[in-house]
């Protein structure tokens, strides 16, 4: 695959012309290649793509050799029926030995997914028409699905330069999904197969190498695909089955469970929650704040994402418009801190942990001034009365710094990220490490609790579930049927 050279030809525009024509054609004649060296036939003889993998992730050495607690494992299946535009993916995450387990389709332009055992809605938008080129799961990650695209829409491709890799000469390519999504896909002249795909047009930031190949029912895949960032391997995936033309129309069946994704925050879906007396849940889906009414002010935590439309929405809901005092940042991740910014034009203050502090510029406002907030590196009480607030700065395997909110007078204290509540729907408990970490923590405070709020979950839950979330959490891997993995907890 030689770049191409035009000769002299008298004539600007007739130049101009011949070269993108001639250009155009060697982009179609190294899609026709690439198309042909995955499939015998050619990816149009391709309907429908089935594909099992194994997933590590993590902190990885360039020996390949996972450090314990520094990678989790997944189970990916999709199926993917091009010529119906849909597709189905199941996805198992065993992290921290927490399992997570998803479906996600797309059928009819319509996105639709669950999560297993929470029963609550992925966050995203739903649109009309196919968005394949965008939402193919593992199209970034998989040579074949990459060469697929390629071979479908040829004049999304623009040749670059030739490089070095690995000791062979590859030509690299500049590749537009849909949806605008740029890939650099760099192909084995000799092979036609790609050998890397960047995911910028920087020499050395994050790219995928594909190796190991193998040939099923005549498609040819990588049997894996190593993933780097700035040189330092860091993640690796290992397909373990590819089936062509083979999926079940079954596979792309909606569940009564499966409910399309919301495309807008649906108020309807909201709660405000009085979960004891003078203190307040509100949110919807994963996100809530929890707001103590102390008398003569309020005391608010979990400064997530539109934390402004939270307070408005309890302030409507329960006519409470006692000014807000006191607005605690758990700790220092994104979704607990970008919600600050719906409160600048208000004389709350912020009450972050120490390092908190050198993100609000970056993550909320340049402009965010030191009296606008206090950082407790210790211990702080808040309020006085029944809804008094202490806040205990602990670090925790998760987070290595978190502010324990504490309601004294109502044995109650609010998680941020270390503990899922037990739904019913479900045998899966979210004991994690990290829940075990606060545990032990708040074991040695010496803290008494009967009642655990959660910033991701409604509601109040007892500290005997807290508890026993650890004790029967199950280690075994969920089993491949589903209605297993939906059995309800006695």
């Amino acid at each position: 695959m030689k770049k191409f050279v035009s000769t002299a030809l008298t004539g600007v525009c007739a130049l101009a012309l011949l070269v993108s024509s001639a250009v155009g054609a060697q982009i179609n004649d190294v899609a026709d290649k690439i198309a042909h060296a995955y499939s015998v036939d050619g990816m149009d003889a391709v309907n429908s793509i089935s594909v099992k993998m194994e997933v590590s992730v993590g902190s990885l050495g360039q020996n390949r050799t996972p450090t314990l607690g520094e990678f989790h494992n997944m189970r990916i299946w999709a199926d993917m029926d091009f010529s119906g535009e849909r597709f189905s993916l199941e996805y198992f995450n065993d992290f921290y030995r927490s399992l997570h387990h998803f479906r996600f389709l797309e059928v009819d332009g319509k996105s639709h997914a669950i999560v297993y055992q929470s029963r609550a809605l992925l966050p995203g938008a739903s649109g009309a028409g196919s968005r394949m080129g965008e939402l193919l799961p593992i199209v970034r990650t998989s040579d074949f699905l990459l060469a697929y695209m390629i071979s479908k829409t040829p004049e999304k491709m623009e040749y670059l330069a030739d490089e070095q890799f690995m000791g062979r000469v590859l030509s690299k390519y500049k590749f537009t999904l849909e949806g605008e999504r740029v890939l650099y896909p760099s192909i084995d002249p000799e092979t036609g197969l790609i050998a890397k795909v960047a995911m910028t047009d920087a020499s050395t930031d994050t790219f995928y190498q594909f190796r190991d190949h193998a040939n099923k029912g005549g498609l040819r895949f990588a049997r894996q695909v190593d993933l780097y960032n700035n040189g330092r391997l860091v993640s690796y995936r290992r397909y373990t089955d590819v089936a062509v033309n083979d999926v079940s129309a079954e596979n792309f069946e909606l569940e009564n469970s499966l409910r399309q994704m919301p495309g807008n925050i649906d108020r309807a879906a909201w709660h405000t929650d009085e979960v004891l007396p003078g203190v307040y849940h509100i949110g919807e889906g994963s996100t809530y704040s929890t707001f103590v009414d102390t008398g003569e002010y309020l005391i608010g935590v979990g400064a997530l994402q539109r934390l402004g439309s939270r307070l408005d929405y309890f302030r409507e809901q329960m006519g409470n418009q006692k000014p807000l005092k006191y607005m605690v940042a758990s700790h220092h991740h994104f979704d607990h801190i970008s919600g600050i910014k719906d409160l600048l034009d208000t004389d709350v203050k912020f009450i972050i942990t120490p390092n908190t502090e050198q993100l609000l510029s970056e993550h909320v406002s340049p402009d965010f001034g030191e009296d606008r907030y206090e950082v407790v590196s210790s211990m702080r009480e808040l309020g006085e009365g029944p809804n008094k607030v202490i806040l205990n700065l602990l670090s925790t395997v998760d987070v290595s710094e978190v502010l324990l909110f504490q309601i004294p007078d109502k044995k109650a204290f609010v998680a941020a990220d270390h503990y899922r509540a037990p739904y019913p729907t479900s045998q899966m408990r979210a004991a994690t490490r990290a829940g075990v970490s606060l545990k032990n923590e708040i074991t040695k405070l010496g803290l008494d609790f009967d009642y655990v709020i959660n910033l991701h979950d409604p509601g109040k839950w007892t500290w005997e579930a807290f508890e026993e979330s650890f004790t029967r959490f199950n280690e075994e891997k969920c089993p491949l049927n589903r209605p297993i993995c939906r059995t309800p907890v006695e």
